[in-house]
C-alpha cells in the first residue's frame, strides 16, 4: 500500500470511530480530540479536524508531505454509553499500540454487534422514569402517588410506540408529537375514568423522556467552550424538538379543564424522597443508555448528590441558578473522579447525574405558556429556563478549572526507562 493510500485508509478508520461517538452521544470537543488523537498514533504528524452535530470533517498530513480529507455524515442517533464507552477503549488501546490498525475493523464489528436492551426491558425502564419523574415534580400533592402509578402506565405505552414508529421509518419530527399526542390523550382517558388527578403531572413524566433536556444543555455547553455552530445548530434542533413535544400534550391536554402543577415549599422528609425519586430516575435513564453493571450503582450516587446538594445549597439561599451551578460543579467533580476509579468516560456518569437537574419541567412550561397563547409567561420562564443551562454550563466549566488547576500537584509516578507514557486518547 502506498503512502498515500495508507493515510486514507487510517482517517477512515479514526473517523469509523468518531463517527459512532458522535452518534452515541460524545461532545464535539471530545470526538475531535479522538480522531486527532487517533490519526497520530496512526501515522499522521498533523491533523486538522471538524466536526458539527451532523458531519465530520478531517484532514492530515503525513511525514512525507502527503496530505487526505475526508468527510462523514452523520444521522440522528441516541446515547448508548455502553458504547461510546467501548468506543473509548478501542481509541485508547489504538493510541497505546495495543492493537494494529489492521485489527480495528473487527473490534468495530463486535461493538456494533452488541445487542441493546429488549423491548420489554426499555418498558420497564420507560415506567420507572416516568413514575419516578411524575411524583418528583408533584410531590405536594396528596395524589402524587396515584399520578405515579399512571404515568408508569402511560411510559410503558410511550415505549411501544416509539418502537413501532422506528420500525415503521417514519419521520423523527412527525414521530416525537403523534407519540406526544397519542400519549397525552391516553392521560385524558386516565384522568376521565378517575385514575388520575392531574394530568400535568402524569403529564410531566412522560415529557421528561421525550424532551431534549440533555441535548439543549450539551449545546449549551458547545457555545460556552466556543463550539459556536455546533451548539446553536444543536439548540435550536432541540428546541423545535421541545416545541413539537409540547404541543401535542397541550393539544391533548385542552380536552381537560386546567389543573398545574403547584408549586410549593418542599419539607425536609419531602426533599429527602424527592431526592431520592431523582436518583432512580437517573438510573432509568442510565439503562436506557445502556449503562449496565456496578456503573448503574454509581449513576444513582450521581443522580442523588446533584439534587441532594441542590437541596443542601437551597437551605441558603433563593437563588436557583446558584443551587444549579454548585450542584452542577460539585456533579462534575464526581464524575471526574469516578471515571479515573473505573476507568471509563466521564460521560456515563455526567449526563446520568445530570437528569434531576435537567429543567424538562421548566422547558415544558415555557412551550406551554406559548402554545397557549401567555407570552409575557413564555418570556419569563424561557429566561429563566436558560439562565438555569447557562448555569449549569458554568458550573462545569468551573469543575474542569478545579481539575486543571490542581492536577499537576498529584504525585506522579516514576516512568520506566525507555517507555513512553501511556497516552489516553480520549478525556477521562
Amino acid at each position: 500500500m502506498d503512502e498515500g493510500r495508507k493515510l486514507d485508509a487510517h482517517i477512515s478508520l479514526a473517523l469509523d470511530i468518531g463517527m459512532r461517538m458522535l452518534v452515541c452521544g460524545a461532545q464535539i470537543s471530545r470526538v475531535e480530540d479522538s480522531i486527532g488523537r487517533i490519526c497520530k498514533a496512526l501515522g499522521a504528524v498533523e491533523t486538522h479536524v471538524f466536526s458539527v452535530t451532523s458531519g465530520i470533517i478531517v484532514t492530515a498530513f503525513d511525514a512525507n508531505g502527503n496530505s487526505a480529507t475526508q468527510l462523514r455524515r452523520i444521522h440522528s442517533g441516541s446515547f448508548d454509553l455502553t458504547r461510546m464507552a467501548k468506543l473509548n477503549q478501542l481509541s485508547r488501546d489504538i493510541c497505546a499500540k495495543r492493537i494494529s490498525a489492521e485489527d480495528v475493523p473487527a473490534r468495530l464489528t463486535q461493538i456494533d454487534h452488541e445487542c441493546g436492551q429488549p423491548l420489554w426491558a426499555m418498558a420497564l425502564f420507560y415506567a420507572l422514569i416516568s413514575g419516578a419523574f411524575s411524583i418528583f415534580f408533584n410531590i405536594v400533592s396528596p395524589y402524587s402517588w396515584q399520578d405515579g402509578l399512571c404515568a408508569a402506565f402511560s411510559g410503558v405505552i410511550l415505549c411501544v410506540l416509539e418502537y413501532w414508529m422506528k420500525r415503521a421509518g417514519l419521520d423523527h419530527v412527525f414521530s416525537v408529537f403523534l407519540v406526544s399526542l397519542l400519549v397525552g390523550l391516553g392521560n385524558v382517558l386516565l384522568v376521565n375514568a378517575g385514575l388520575g388527578k392531574c394530568y400535568d403531572a402524569i403529564s410531566i413524566g412522560n415529557i421528561m423522556l421525550l424532551i431534549p433536556g440533555i441535548a439543549m444543555t450539551n449545546a449549551v455547553h458547545d457555545m460556552f467552550v466556543d463550539d459556536m455552530l455546533s451548539g446553536v445548530s444543536r439548540f435550536f434542533r432541540s428546541l423545535v424538538i421541545a416545541f413539537i413535544v409540547t404541543f401535542g400534550f397541550t393539544v391533548a391536554g385542552m380536552l381537560l379543564p386546567g389543573n398545574p402543577i403547584k408549586t410549593q415549599s418542599l419539607f425536609l422528609s419531602q426533599q429527602a424522597l424527592q431526592t431520592l425519586l431523582g436518583a432512580l430516575g437517573a438510573v432509568g435513564f442510565a439503562m436506557v443508555f445502556q449503562v449496565r453493571g456496578k456503573q448503574l450503582l454509581f449513576a444513582f450516587l450521581g443522580g442523588f448528590l446533584s439534587w441532594g446538594v441542590y437541596c443542601t445549597v437551597g437551605a441558603f439561599t433563593q437563588y436557583e441558578a446558584l443551587q444549579y451551578l454548585v450542584a452542577t460543579t460539585v456533579l462534575t467533580l464526581y464524575a471526574e473522579m469516578m471515571a479515573r476509579i473505573l476507568h471509563c468516560p466521564s460521560t456515563i456518569m455526567l449526563v446520568t447525574g445530570w437528569i434531576p437537574l435537567i429543567p424538562g419541567g421548566s422547558l415544558y412550561r415555557s412551550i406551554h405558556a406559548l402554545v397557549t397563547g401567555d407570552m409575557m409567561g413564555f418570556i419569563n420562564r424561557t429566561l429563566s429556563t436558560f439562565l438555569l443551562m447557562v448555569a449549569m454550563s458554568a458550573g462545569m466549566l468551573l469543575a474542569m478549572t478545579i481539575i486543571h488547576l490542581f492536577s499537576p500537584l498529584r504525585p506522579r509516578g516514576k516512568k520506566k526507562a525507555g517507555k513512553k507514557p501511556n497516552q489516553a486518547c480520549t478525556k477521562s
